[in-house]
């Protein structure tokens, strides 16, 4: 026995404490007698659409989630995958040819379709192909396969050829082939998301969508199929029918969604959930309906989720109202959950001279306090003095409240490939002097002109930026201005977002503001957009100005056609070091995030790939007992791995997080430490003692001896059986 654990398990044995129990009333959204529903009250918005070959935004995605399966599917909290409606799969040692044996007997949710069969999968993946709708998610299946973003048309009877012959399927098997020559080891993580949701053929065909036999890939007439203004899914109603967990009921467009449990769902609805999943935990119980609201108005999200007989049992609570519900009797939040997002500062190297934003300049070589050189960002101490420049500590603690983290490469910290002992810039306004001084052939005894003779450029957001890109945009811009009385930037905020500016657009721009939400659990997700000279962002940047954009658009390919972990990690070593040595860009933070829901509601767990709630994990259910020695009591936050039980596992967990602590600046109480900082072993579903003793409200963000105290006191409670509603 670990010799921690010992000592806190003899300790609990000595703990007399004695906490408040509180008062409870548990509400459930019903169907009916027996039938459990989970009502969620969202953001503004909602799906655009229902259709997985258009869906490419969290809220659409978040329903195509729960009605559809994939081939593969991510495994628990994690990002490698495992076999879904595919029995089983092979990568060929080139990495190029991926084979998957079709699961057998899964039944369509219309029991009219049968069953899925290796038709259907080969259908659906080539109906994205050739859908390709603009805006949408085709571009990851057709890059992998084809090398190309787009359908060519300029040839399309060899487009039709090629994507019949990259995808095809006999009675058991499917396989696809890359045209490419070249591996594409990302490919799994994918087809798991759900622009790789299968579909019935003869039901798409049905309602209208993509008919093989009319729109033939053999001629040109596919072509009469590709990028069409709508779904056909959307109008004139939303249409789904998949073979996953839930089958769709409605969705009344920017108000709200509903679907019901599929009963015959080939996963079962017993307890083999969670080893389906992936996950340690025992599921109980089982939903019947999920219904999502989207609310813009956070007062009335509130009102319906506090309290003793809520509406809802999870809202989205924005950060600045976080107070509301902090230490609230019966909600529980769960952080720190770490986003896969990046944000970062962006430089041109040679921008336009017709840009308003360099000043008023007499054209290349102009150094002085109107504007700058159209190529001012292309010299690398120029780039480095801006980033020397910048405080994360503040805009960590005054912009995010101390929940988000600096990395130094545009990546997030749990992939694959990421180094965490790479040095980052941090504030430093003597190296920013330096930098300055050597810029545009400066020398330690000699200033180059950039600091002798000054400039004035501007820093470009969007009217619809993030607050927190505005708020950074103000840090960097005040301390820049304090190093020399004649460096000038402004702050402009004009244009459309960043993603949505026309061609020529960017160009313009010195330095912009932009970030970038993960497509697939693979660092190439994040790099091809930040560094490679064809990506998203660094193409604006004309980041191929740059001296070693050839070496690091090389490491690039090579990291993703590498079919060996060992030969992509040691292309990514080196990129990470010339990205930080060069500077194209300045990541600015990683987002952490929270979640609140109501403590009857059990079997969520985190995966930051998801597009949002997954259901068929979750369950509600108040852990009471009606007799014994525990008579009249619950266990919602004591069961911490939520099997209906306080025994040595739930111990154990907590002695694993003993000591740990999260900090959260602005609500108390906060132990020492710099903020947002969070120990390793910290488990915020360990932190179950009473702090508040009027209202009752749990946690403390320490786990301590007096949540070894309260489990220790509901040792050996043992919940009623699980009955489906009340």
């Amino acid at each position: 026995m670990n010799l921690k654990f010992l000592v806190l398990s003899l300790i609990l044995l000595s703990v007399l404490f004695v906490f408040p129990s509180t008062s409870r009333g548990f509400s459930s959204q019903s169907l009916g007698a027996g039938k459990m529903t989970y009502v969620i009250a969202n953001i503004a918005g909602g799906p655009s659409t229902v259709d997985p070959a258009l869906a490419y935004d969290m809220a659409s995605g978040e329903l195509v989630q729960n009605v559809y399966d994939t081939l593969v599917f991510l495994n628990g909290t994690g990002s490698e995958v495992v076999p879904w409606l595919a029995s089983s799969y092979n990568v060929s040692s080139d990495g190029q040819t991926y084979s998957f044996m079709i699961r057998t007997g899964v039944q369509w949710q219309n029991a009219t379709y049968g069953t899925v069969t290796p038709a259907d999968v080969e259908y659906s993946l080539k109906k994205v192909l050739v859908r390709d709708y603009t805006g949408g998610p085709a571009w990851m299946l057709w890059f992998p396969i084809f090398g190309q973003y787009a359908a060519n048309l300029t040839d399309p009877v060899a487009q039709g050829m090629a994507i019949d012959n990259a995808i095809t399927s006999n009675i058991t098997h499917v396989t696809i082939h890359f045209q490419t020559g070249r591996a594409y080891p990302p490919f799994l993580g994918i087809l798991a998301n759900t622009w790789g949701s299968i579909q019935s053929k003869q039901w798409c065909i049905d309602h209208g969508d993509w008919n093989p036999a009319v729109s033939r890939l053999s001629d040109d007439t596919w072509v009469n199929a590709h990028d069409p203004p709508v779904s056909p899914l959307d109008v004139p109603a939303y249409r789904m029918m998949g073979s996953g967990p839930f089958k769709f009921n409605y969705l009344n467009a920017g108000v709200a969604w509903s679907v019901l449990r599929n009963v015959n769902f080939w996963g079962g609805w017993g307890t083999k959930r969670a080893s389906v999943l992936g996950l340690s935990m025992t599921t109980r119980g089982y939903l019947d309906e999920i219904v999502e609201y989207f609310i813009g108005d956070y007062a009335t999200r509130y009102a319906g989720f506090a309290g003793p007989s809520p509406i809802y049992d999870s809202i989205t609570v924005p950060a600045s109202q976080m107070s509301t519900v902090w230490q609230q009797p019966d909600i529980r939040c769960q952080y720190p959950l770490t986003e896969l997002v990046i944000d970062a500062m962006f430089f041109g190297y040679d921008v336009e001279l017709t840009s308003p934003y360099i000043g008023t300049p007499t054209g290349y070589g102009y150094f002085g306090e109107n504007g700058i050189t159209p190529n001012f960002f292309s010299d690398v101490h120029a780039r480095k003095a801006m980033a020397y420049s910048f405080n994360w500590t503040q805009c960590i603690s005054s912009v995010f409240m101390g929940e988000a983290k600096q990395n130094a490469i545009p990546v997030p910290d749990s992939f694959k490939f990421f180094n965490a002992s790479l040095p980052k810039y941090e504030v430093n306004i003597t190296r920013a002097v330096e930098e300055w001084k050597l810029a545009w052939g400066g020398n330690s005894t000699s200033p180059g002109p950039v600091w002798t003779q000054g400039f004035r450029f501007s820093m470009v957001l969007s009217r619809t930026q993030p607050p927190y890109q505005v708020a950074a945009a103000a840090i960097l811009k005040a301390n820049v201005e304090a190093q020399n009385p004649k460096f000038h930037v402004d702050v402009v905020a004009e244009g459309p977002p960043t993603w949505d500016w026309p061609p020529g657009w960017v160009p313009l721009k010195p330095v912009f503001f932009g970030g970038w939400l993960v497509d697939y659990p693979d660092v190439h997700d994040f790099v091809e957009p930040f560094i490679a000279s064809w990506g998203h962002y660094a193409s604006w940047q004309q980041i191929s100005n740059d001296p070693y954009s050839t070496e690091m658009d090389n490491l690039i390919e090579w990291g993703v056609n590498n079919a060996t972990d060992a030969g992509r990690n040691a292309n990514y070593q080196r990129l990470w070091q010339l990205y930080i040595q060069q500077v194209p860009s300045i990541p600015l933070v990683q987002p952490l995030g929270r979640r609140w829901a109501r403590d009857w509601l059990h079997g969520w767990y985190y995966n930051p790939i998801f597009p949002g709630v997954y259901g068929y994990s979750l369950w509600k259910e108040d852990i009471y007992q009606t007799s014994g020695p525990f008579a009249g009591m619950h266990a919602n936050w004591e069961d911490i791995n939520e099997d209906g039980k306080v025994d040595i596992r739930d111990l154990a967990t907590s002695a694993r997080a003993f000591s740990a602590y999260y900090i959260q600046p602005i609500l108390p109480p906060n132990p020492p430490g710099s903020p947002g900082f969070y120990m390793p072993n910290w488990n915020s579903k360990v932190d179950v003692n009473v702090v508040n003793v009027v209202t009752g409200g749990r946690g403390d963000m320490k786990v301590d001896i007096k949540d070894l105290a309260t489990l220790a006191k509901l040792y050996g409670f043992v919940a009623d059986p699980w009955t489906p509603g009340p």
